[in-house]
């Protein structure tokens, strides 16, 4: 078993490339690519010239990377000096039914937001893509150095957090502008706290590789350094997280792996332990509110931290919609209508609006119906059921599969509480660790092998597809641009004439037409034109009824009062009861 598990590994080493030129070229352009798409999109945000200024360089600087990796295998794949094995596994297959389930599924589901689907869709498809790519390319000799930028980067990102909530960050243009909030560039507290969650893991595994005490040294204090600020977070979700890996990380070690890897991975989990009361004792603020909420999960069980709401109106919307879903991505513009239908028998609960139901499983359940749910029961009963299978029977396992299994333990373990599914430059690493740890795990061989005239078929579709995605990705970008240049002109008309135009790109058509509205709202208040007012109002009110809005059913209410509008006051009431 051990002889045949590291003869698997031993392949995975090799991208298995071969050509006249230096191989080593098309490896040093793989790894290039695997490190971008995982090491910098925590680190970068968009800024102030976008409209989006947080997420669109994130979505760029993870989705480009496996885009170029594509297009350079679908060129070699004409080229006859360059020869590669390609395949793909039974996990993969499983995966594109349900990619080609959701494509099919505005054929029977009413899509309230089609551009909302199209870039769920892009989101969807993109994680299939890498995960056949790292399943084929990512070399193990790769890992190593992927962890190391991990933990250089979640070191950066607690300096750039320390220095926020100090309010000393405006002398850093690189650094998100928000003084007060411990977030550093990933734009909310939970997502640093994932962030740095897997960044503690990756030193923990790389503590564990080192030969010697003194040559692990530097990696504890990337460790220390990282975990004060993981604790710093007061997220629950990275804290159930980072337990749960550790967890998987304990049992795969005492079941599947050598007596010195044994002691280094109990070694390592104490010192995480070490530097969690050393954080306690330092800094008792923020560990005081950390311990404040987790205090309010255990007075008040029945709240579950503040989410039964969000949870039962969850379970009425999947009620309402069990078979077919709501439809991909469509979650949050369904939201109101279902919190409708469960306030109605609940009046207790609170009325809010959310995009997420802050349980991954939960929101997907929702968005695909019962066959989506069926579908994740089959990967996650089939992938558990093989898991256990190998602790049972305590087949050794290359250390790798170790590092693997505890991160994917981690980022779903996460999703029980938040959204680690809906952040591409965490759910990216998912993927990768899937990749690596499923041909252990599942033992899946390949299931198609593609030679030279399949390949070229199959790399042509994939490219196509790349090459689709990347002008929907730069049409979007330059809609995107266009609605924040309309905030810099002082010109109604020409303010007017870049929304418009903003609205003919497909991936920000819905913001644009948005925005269109209140254009035409403020404009005419301002200028006390009514027919302005009016056009802007029913301009709103449409897109309301496709995306329902908490902040545009205010503003709806507001101006229905103003004008004692009682037909539209009507048509809201209903949301507000």
């Amino acid at each position: 078993m051990r002889r045949q598990a590291m003869d698997r590994i031993n392949k995975m080493k090799d991208p298995s490339f071969s050509n006249e030129s230096p191989s080593f070229l098309m490896e040093g352009f793989l790894f290039s690519c695997f490190f971008a798409m995982l090491i910098f999109p925590n680190m970068v945000f968009s800024g102030n010239h976008w409209f989006q200024s947080l997420h669109l360089l994130k979505w760029v600087t993870a989705f480009v990377p496996i885009a170029l990796i594509v297009l350079v295998l679908w060129a070699s794949s004409f080229n006859k000096r360059v020869v590669f094995f390609f395949s793909v596994d039974f996990f993969a297959l499983i995966w594109l039914a349900f990619l080609v389930y959701i494509t099919l599924q505005p054929l029977w589901v009413p899509i309230s937001s089609p551009p909302t689907f199209l870039r769920s869709w892009f989101f969807f498809a993109g994680l299939w893509v890498l995960y056949v790519v790292a399943s084929n390319f990512f070399s193990m000799e790769f890992l190593s150095f992927m962890l190391w930028g991990s933990a250089i980067s979640g070191t950066l990102s607690v300096f750039f957090a320390e220095l926020q909530l100090r309010g000393m960050n405006g002398f850093f243009p690189f650094i998100l502008a928000t003084p007060g909030h411990y977030i550093a560039n990933t734009g909310q507290q939970n997502m640093l706290g994932l962030w740095l969650a897997i960044c503690v893991l990756n030193t923990m595994y790389l503590y564990i590789k080192k030969k010697t005490i003194v040559s692990g040294i530097p990696i504890i204090i990337f460790m220390a350094v990282i975990e004060w600020g993981l604790w710093n977070t007061t997220s629950r979700s990275a804290i159930f997280g980072i337990g749960a890996g550790i967890i998987f990380m304990l049992i795969m070690s005492l079941r599947t792996q050598s007596r010195e890897i044994q002691k280094k991975s109990l070694a390592v989990i104490l010192i995480f332990f070490v530097i969690l009361g050393v954080t306690i004792e330092m800094n008792k603020g923020r560990i005081g509110t950390l311990r404040q909420k987790f205090a309010d999960v255990l007075e008040n069980p029945a709240s579950v931290g503040k989410r039964d709401s969000i949870w039962l109106t969850s379970w009425y919307m999947f009620r309402s919609h069990p078979l077919q879903g709501v439809g991909l991505g469509q979650y949050k513009w369904h939201y109101l209508e279902a919190q409708r239908s469960m306030r109605a028998l609940h009046p207790e609960k609170a009325w809010q609006f959310t995009y997420w139901a802050h349980n991954e499983y939960l929101q997907w359940l929702c968005e695909t119906g019962i066959v989506g749910g069926l579908w994740l029961l089959l990967l996650a009963g089939w992938w558990l059921w093989s898991f256990g299978g190998i602790i049972w029977r305590k087949i050794r396992l290359p250390h790798e599969i170790l590092w693997g299994t505890s991160l994917i333990a981690l980022i779903l373990g996460t999703g029980l509480w938040t959204r680690p599914f809906h952040r591409i430059e965490n759910v990216l690493w998912m993927v990768v660790a899937f990749a690596i740890a499923n041909k252990e795990i599942l033992g899946t061989q390949p299931l198609f092998s593609f030679f030279r005239k399949s390949k070229k078929a199959f790399f042509t579709l994939l490219g196509v597809g790349v090459l689709l995605g990347l002008l929907f990705l730069g049409q979007g970008m330059y809609g995107d641009y266009l609605l924040s240049s309309s905030f810099n002109v002082k010109d109604v008309d020409l303010q007017r004439d870049y929304l418009e135009r903003a609205g003919k790109s497909f991936m920000v058509q819905d913001l644009a037409q948005k925005q269109l509205a209140y254009h035409y709202l403020n404009t005419g208040e301002r200028l006390r034109n009514p027919q302005m007012v009016s056009a802007g109002l029913n301009r709103l009110y449409d897109v309301f009824q496709h995306e329902p809005h908490g902040k545009d059913l205010g503003i709806l209410l507001n101006w229905g009062h103003r004008l004692n509008n009682e037909t539209l006051l009507n048509e809201l009431s209903p949301y507000t009861q």
